[in-house]
Formats: structure tokens, sequence, C-alpha cells
């Protein structure tokens, strides 16, 4: 099957994904609403989330989102901001089918991780496909595109998108060295954009702050802290259905096809590995070197037609049926339920993780808390007091107080209340 058909088939795909798919993580949810803030308040500098600044991130997701709103004139609709998160994601993977072949690129494409993440409006994926522009310049002896796609990596999520590629490339110098007419472009692009936005953080004491708390929760003391070797059943979970293609390797003998990749891998496994924040999502860093990497141990494998289509559509239903019967279809349910009965009078108050949801939905902000008991005591008669948090919470539900809505299952709690008195 020739490229081109491939590739409509993975962009109908992520495309569908990212029209008809509510938005319902909270990392996509904050660049959404923070862009939307953005462009209403017609000043690209200024970064809000829920009334307070948001300076956790650099600001390449917020502007790429902004900037999907303003073409279409929607600051309402999931799709409209995450319509250049999904060509650059295409992008990166026609990068990937360049630089590492077209099995590499279907191999990722066929991954949980990419169908899920690729359509959405977060910092991973974004930061993911310019890292791949980097290797693939790498491979082209580009040093300025090198440069240009660390520095974006960069200003997409943070210093891990120039750390990775440089230490990585540092590694491959010895093998096959690079001029300094790749390495001064390739260490300039990235060094200003950094520079810059340092700069900037530098001159705002709220910004600074932000940023500083960021680095504190990543690296020393993060709320997501999972066992050291995390990674080792996270990636294969995140690849699936495309890890079954291990069962077609024919020779696991390496060669200079396999170097970019191997090395990419395991730097980044490694630094991710070392980090104590540790997430799910982190791993899709991981994944182009371990699909570029095994895709070079299928030397007789062709895709055709029928498989393609199977794996096609051996994909969609996974991550549907993922979504219908995980934790996060289950939340978008009662959310849908809670809104029915919502009205725009009284004030929203929310008690768990959730509460962006219905900023974005409802296009008006909610009081957020962490007990229910408080977010009562303070709502007015008619205010909706709505609770989604983990079952295992110390803090116990309303007493005396009959559910309006109730979704609640051995895990998570899922309430919501009107305040009558």
């Amino acid at each position: 099957m020739r490229w081109g058909v491939w590739f409509l088939i993975i962009a109908s795909l992520w495309g569908s994904a990212a029209v008809f798919r509510a938005p319902s993580r909270q990392q996509e949810l904050r660049v959404l609403i923070t862009a939307r803030n953005m462009v209403e308040a017609g000043d690209p500098l200024h970064f809000e989330f829920q009334n307070q600044p948001r300076y956790r991130k650099p600001p390449l997701a917020y502007w790429i989102a902004a900037a999907g709103y303003t073409l279409t004139g929607n600051t309402f609709e999931a799709w409209s901001g995450r319509l250049f998160f999904v060509l650059i994601a295409l992008g990166g993977l026609f990068l990937l089918a360049d630089a590492g072949g077209i099995k590499a690129a279907i191999l990722m494409a066929a991954t949980f991780g990419a169908t899920f993440y690729a359509p959405l409006a977060e910092t991973d994926f974004l930061q993911l496909s310019f890292m791949i522009l980097a290797f693939w310049a790498w491979k082209k002896d580009q040093g300025f595109l090198a440069g240009l796609g660390m520095a974006c990596a960069t200003m997409a999520k943070g210093p891990g998108g120039a750390v990775i590629p440089l230490l990585s490339f540092w590694i491959l110098q010895r093998g096959s060295g690079r001029t300094i007419r790749f390495w001064l472009p390739a260490l300039f692009l990235p060094f200003a954009a950094s520079v810059g936005w340092i700069l900037y953080l530098r001159y705002d004491p709220v910004a600074s702050a932000a940023l500083a708390q960021d680095l504190q929760d990543t690296f020393l003391d993060s709320a997501h802290t999972n066992p050291f070797p995390y990674y080792v059943w996270t990636l294969p979970l995140i690849m699936l259905p495309a890890l079954f293609a291990l069962g077609l390797v024919e020779s696991l003998k390496d060669s200079s096809e396999t170097r970019i990749p191997k090395v990419w891998f395991w730097v980044t496994f490694v630094l991710l590995t070392l980090t104590v924040s540790k997430q799910r999502h982190y791993a899709l860093m991981l994944l182009p070197p371990a699909c570029w990497w095994l895709a070079a141990h299928l030397p007789g494998w062709r895709p055709s037609r029928n498989a393609l289509g199977g794996l096609a559509l051996l994909v969609l239903l996974g991550s549907c049926g993922m979504y219908w019967f995980g934790e996060q279809g289950q939340h978008s349910r009662f959310l849908e339920d809670v809104q029915q009965v919502s009205s725009n009078e009284g004030t929203l108050h929310v008690v768990g993780i959730n509460s962006a949801r219905f900023d974005f939905h409802l296009g008006r902000h909610v009081e957020n808390t962490h007990s229910a008991q408080h977010a009562y005591d303070r709502a007015a008669a008619g205010d909706l007091i709505v609770v989604v948090r983990k079952s295992l919470s110390e803090q116990p539900p309303l007493p005396g107080r009959e559910p309006l809505v109730d979704h609640s299952d051995s895990d998570w709690e899922r309430v919501a209340y009107r305040k009558m008195d």
C-alpha cells in the first residue's frame, strides 16, 4: 500500500478523534482553556487558567491551540484548538517514516499511545513530534532543522526536548561525526529559545515562582511517584497492539540502521527512569525509537491492505473500548448527566480533579476545592456541588445529603448534590 493511502487512514482516525472526542483530561483542558483565555484577552503573553496565572509550562502549546481558535473563529469547540496539534503529529509521523521506514511509522500509529494522545491538544505528543524532527535532521545532517526541532520541543514542554536529543547526538557523534556546521545551529537555537523564555519569566515574579514550583514537583517532590522500573511495563502497555509485531521478528542482530533508535531509546529510558515524577504519558517519548528499532528487525514484512485495514480496525475498537469502559469514559458520562441538571444561574462547586471540564464546556469558571463539606458550606441555595475523586479518599461524603446524581463505583466517587437550604 502506498504511503499516501496509509497516511489518509491515520489522518482520518486522528482527525475524527479530534472532532468527536470530548476533552476529558486535565492536561488537555489546561491547554485549551488557557489558550481560549489568551485569545479572548488579546494578549499572547498572558497565560491564565481558572483565574490563576499559568506559567508552569512553556507557551508553545498555548500558542498553537490559540492559532487554531483564531483560524477557525471558534473558541468553544475542542477540535479547533486541536487542529494544529493533529497536523504536527501527522508531520512527525511522516518524518519518522522517512527516517526509519514506513514500517516504523505504521507500528507507531498502531499503538495505544499514539491513538489516544496524538489527537489531543497536549504538550507530550507535541514535544515528541518536534523531537522526531530533531532526530530526522541528525540523520540528514541538517543542523538548522535539528536545532529548530529541539527549540520547539523545549518550548512545548521543557528542557527534556533538548537534553534527550543533545545527549543522544553526543553519543552518536563518536560513530558518525557531524561538523561544526551542524553543531552551531543545533546548539544555538534551543539555547536561544530557552534563554528567551527564562528572561521573560525573570521579569515576572509570579511566572518565576510557578516555574520554580514546577521544577520542584517534577524533580524533587512529585505527587506522581511510581516504582523505579515503572517504564519497564508501561512502555509495552502503550505500545499495544503494535507490540505483537515482535512475533514477526526474524533476527535481533543490530546494524547501522538501528544505531540511532537504539541510542535514542536508551538515553530516553535512563533519563525517564531517573526522574522522580513518573506518569504513563511520559512513556510516549519512548515510542518513536522503540518502533523504529523494532521495525528494523522486520525485514521480510510488507504491509498489505488487509493487514493495515485490520490493524486500523483493531486500534479503533481497542481505543474506543478502553475509553468507553475506562475511567475517563465513565467520568464523561457522569459529567454529561450533571450538566443536564445544572444551570448558569447558580455557582458550580467542583470537588476533585475535573473542574476544568465544566469550565470548558459551560464557558464559565467554577469554584474548585478538595473538600465536599467546605464546598457545601460556602454554596448558596440552589448551587450544585459536584464530587469526582478516588473512593479511597479519607474525606467522607456529605452526611445526611441525598445525591442528585450518583455514578460512584468501587474506585471512584462521582456524586452531585444541590444545596436546598
